[in-house]
């Protein structure tokens, strides 16, 4: 992850054993497990309200169904899109761009779903 954003020339910074970066005027958070071998992807973007609770399950329960590999999450108090991949030491960087535009797409389709720009 760390040569991806480097390469792309992106800022980025470590907090603990996360990475905070901004792609695309996104604020993103990568978490990785090493002993899961797991790249997690998350980025945390809308808050819930008991007013939009309904329409919000509903709008991310359809993306999750339509969707593979990124999954959006309700919980308390936001909305979570996460995607994850197994990574070795051969991983190839270029799967990271494809994961953030998965994420991006299901952040679109959301607002979309829920009829806001």
């Amino acid at each position: 992850m760390i040569k991806f954003l480097n390469d792309g020339n992106y800022r980025y910074k470590e907090v603990k054993e996360n990475i905070c970066f901004k792609y695309q005027l996104v604020n993103y958070v990568l978490m990785h497990n090493a002993a899961e071998e797991l790249l997690q992807l998350v980025l945390i973007f809308y808050d819930v309200t008991d007013e939009n609770r309904r329409e919000v399950l509903e709008c991310a329960n359809k993306i999750n169904q339509e969707k593979a590999m990124v999954k959006l999450t309700v919980d308390e108090d936001s909305v979570w899109i996460n995607c994850e991949d197994i990574v070795d030491e051969n991983y190839s960087t270029d799967k990271i761009a494809i994961m953030l535009g998965l994420m991006e797409n299901a952040l679109q389709e959301f607002y979309e779903g829920m009829h806001e720009e």
